[in-house]
């Protein structure tokens, strides 16, 4: 529900939305870093005339077969994939749109790749639509400047081939270099907090419940992957977005819930893959004092929120 308020209130955001709507057995690849299928079950949900496709990177269980466990849509297809460094398993010109989503810290070649292997699977005309969130975020604080020097580091210690630079920079550049066409981008500052509250007393982790047919927020309290554990009120974002009447308390709820999932994103693309053992307790925003001086000083996320086109026809040059 978060992304797809971010990307002007739909799932896909790019001409694709209207092709896979209106035409049978179009097929989507989605490529998400976060780790799970939630997103691809939103799309499969909202296009159910299409076929898609959830690209699953260096993970050997698939949907969980405990019997309380959701089943997914009969148009959802994960496919397990070693590792993005090699070539997608998927003929050319196979996909009517490709969707990379929040993809996590990786070297340059595997960004290169990436791109690549997407526009060999796009069909002539087909979309590529990017969410992607950057490690540095705009108006930090000495604080928070601080801890993502840190976390610099610590991606470096684990794999100097990681790249450090802007990843929204660095797939543009990419774009241009594979022959894409008609990029269209916008940079979306995310807030990284809400208002904190000050107490550390009991803290509960409440996430937003979000109406049924639409796949949750992830949520696992228990998890050591989800930094979720915040005071937080627990209300549906889909409810504070119908709210006939908002208010500035309706605003801030807003605020709160897409801080709390972007600090979320944020974690899953950054500090998951270097934390040892997946150890939260190790995250930035577990330092409350981060997260205060991001809400005084008004720290945001950049996420590049973009889609391009492969080419209908190949590229002629006359020589002169």
């Amino acid at each position: 529900m978060t992304s797809r308020w971010l990307s002007f209130g739909r799932v896909l955001f790019s001409p694709a939305h209207n092709h896979v709507k209106n035409r049978e057995q179009e097929r989507i690849l989605v490529i998400d870093g976060l780790g799970n299928d939630d997103w691809s079950f939103y799309c499969s949900l909202t296009y159910p005339k299409a076929e898609v496709y959830s690209l699953t990177i260096g993970r050997t269980t698939g949907v969980s077969t405990n019997p309380a466990a959701w089943k997914p849509p009969i148009n959802h297809h994960t496919i397990h994939h070693a590792s993005l460094e090699r070539s997608l398993p998927f003929p050319k010109g196979f996909f009517a749109v490709a969707v990379l989503r929040f993809p996590s810290a990786c070297s340059e070649n595997v960004q290169n790749n990436i791109v690549s292997e997407c526009k060999r699977v796009l069909r002539p005309g087909g979309y590529l639509e990017m969410s992607i969130l950057d490690l540095d975020m705009v108006n930090m604080g000495i604080r928070t400047r601080k801890a993502v020097r840190r976390l610099k580091e610590r991606t470096y210690l684990s794999d100097p081939n990681i790249s450090l630079k802007p990843a929204s920079d660095s797939i543009q550049r990419l774009l241009g270099r594979h022959g894409f066409d008609n990029l269209r981008r916008c940079m979306v500052c995310i807030p990284v907090a809400g208002m904190i509250v000050r107490s550390s007393g009991s803290s509960s982790s409440s996430n937003p419940s979000i109406k049924s047919t639409t796949p949750s927020i992830p949520k696992d309290t228990n998890s050591k992957t989800n930094p979720q554990n915040y005071n937080e009120t627990n209300i549906s974002l889909g409810d504070l977005l119908s709210d006939p009447s908002p208010s500035a308390t309706n605003d801030e709820s807003i605020r709160r819930i897409v801080a709390r999932v972007s600090r979320w994103w944020y974690t899953r693309c950054y500090e998951v893959p270097v934390l040892p053992d997946g150890n939260i307790d190790l995250s930035i925003w577990a330092d409350k004092k981060v997260l205060r001086e991001c809400q005084k000083g008004g720290t945001g996320f950049r996420l590049l929120i973009a889609y391009t086109q492969k080419p209908s026809e190949r590229r002629r040059t006359a020589s002169v």
